[in-house]
């Protein structure tokens, strides 16, 4: 159904989100709020000018991608800030640029691969 109708879903669920923003933009504020804290507290201060400098790039990229292919591109925390087992930090050993649906469908989530 979804391919045959693709136009009409995707126009469909960008109203829903609209709606649902609309309807819970409280409650998206105090997500959003919970999530700028979380990052300021698991940004170190040990980070350096040239740290800083990466992060930027990576955000950059990221954006530059999104432009490019038209999808969006997110800079994820491979070991997510607010994890179940663990949480991260805010560093550029700690983030990846990978395509937003793939970010969105992990969550929080942090999977340890063994081989």
């Amino acid at each position: 159904y979804y391919e045959q109708n693709k136009e009409k879903v995707q126009k469909y669920l960008s109203q829903y989100k609209k709606t649902y923003r609309k309807a819970n933009a409280g409650k998206l504020n105090a997500q959003e709020a919970k999530r700028r804290a979380s990052k300021s507290q698991r940004t170190p201060v040990w980070l350096n000018e040239f740290d800083w400098l990466k992060i930027q790039c990576l955000y950059q990229l990221a954006a530059m991608y999104s432009k490019e292919s038209g999808q969006p591109w997110h800079v994820d925390h491979i070991i997510p800030l607010q994890g179940n087992l663990a949480s991260g930090l805010h560093v550029p050993n700690n983030l990846q640029v990978i395509p937003g649906s793939i970010n969105m469908s992990k969550r929080n989530k942090f999977e340890v691969y063994f081989g």
